[in-house]
């Protein structure tokens, strides 16, 4: 993992030491000073992880989601080679908290197999896009994503019309995927939600559960949040912390860690705010946080960082 990059991560001490990471300053609203528990020397292996990544679709995050396809074979690298991943979008409404593409892959090929699932369903392309017309279908993906290369590995123009709306629901989209995972969800799963100002109908049926089971399958489940913005899930108004869904989580009854690569927060303020508000991030910070989790900063000096690598070191932190 580089270093000395300035990126801090929001982490618990502990977390650092075990995933080998140097110290850095946390960019949370508060910092953990508890001292670390003793680690774990019985030598039992560590369960098998199932890696979320949680993504915003709007139109604001394509340069973000462009840098982390570009470097997604420093993440192949980070994980385990018996590790799954997938991906859903924090839109809620369109999405419902589906696996996009073939749901949770595995194997050798799980990277390329993510890289097509992210640029071919889970990026807003609008505007213009680069151009490469001397591209050859088959050629890997150099450091820009061209037209070109996106018709070969999505088809002509299918990689157009997947914006996803600006409310971001992390936090729910995560708790509706694991509804589809099991046949014995909580009733809350297809169950609608009152937000005190109107009565939103339930986003699943009751055939909607147990569809997606390879999510869990006795694995902890790791969703990596890729935000700008902060979470806006629809059962909270503003509060700061994430309560309410790590208990509908626990109803779930699967073991979560997160993780998040999010706007940088220092001193109780955010860094380079843009369009992200502090209460929002707040609250994915709290969910990282409460579950022994990483949170990494998309910026350093106000300039978008390599999502990549604050990608992987967002995962190296979260310790299942």
């Amino acid at each position: 993992m580089a270093t000395g990059t300035g990126r801090r991560l929001a982490t618990l001490s502990t977390l650092l030491l075990l995933s080998g990471a140097c110290t850095r300053d946390p960019v949370g609203p508060t910092a953990d000073t508890t001292p670390p528990p003793t680690a774990d020397t019985s030598g039992a292996p560590s369960p098998p992880m199932s890696v979320l990544l949680v993504v915003d679709d709007s139109d604001s995050m394509l340069p973000l989601v462009e840098s982390l396809a570009v470097g997604l074979d420093a993440v192949e690298a980070s994980l385990p080679d018996d590790a799954r991943i997938g991906v859903i979008t924090t839109d809620v409404e369109r999405h419902q908290g589906a696996l996009l593409g073939r749901g949770m892959v595995e194997g050798p090929e799980r990277i390329e197999q993510i890289r097509q699932i992210l640029l071919c369903e889970a990026t807003c392309f609008e505007g213009p896009v680069a151009e490469d017309p001397d591209h050859m279908c088959g050629e890997p993906l150099g450091s820009v994503i061209s037209r070109q290369y996106l018709d070969c590995e999505c088809g002509e123009d299918q990689w157009l019309g997947h914006c996803g709306t600006a409310v971001e629901e992390g936090l729910e989209a995560v708790f509706l995927a694991l509804c589809r995972a099991s046949e014995q969800a909580p009733a809350a799963c297809t169950e609608s939600v009152d937000t005190g100002e109107q009565s939103l109908p339930p986003l699943l049926l009751p055939s909607d559960l147990g569809t997606q089971p390879a999510l869990i399958d006795e694995r902890v489940v790791v969703p990596v949040f890729l935000s700008d913005e902060g979470n806006t899930s629809r059962r909270l108004e503003h509060e700061e912390v994430a309560t309410l869904y790590l208990e509908l989580f626990a109803l779930a009854g699967v073991e979560l860690a997160f993780g998040a690569v999010l706007p940088e927060m220092k001193g109780g303020q955010l860094i380079c705010p843009g369009t992200s508000t502090e209460w929002a991030v707040r609250r994915y910070l709290d969910a990282v946080e409460r579950t022994r989790g990483a949170a990494v900063s998309i910026h350093e000096d106000c300039e978008l960082e390599n999502i990549a690598e604050a990608m992987v070191d967002a995962l190296r932190g979260t310790v299942p």
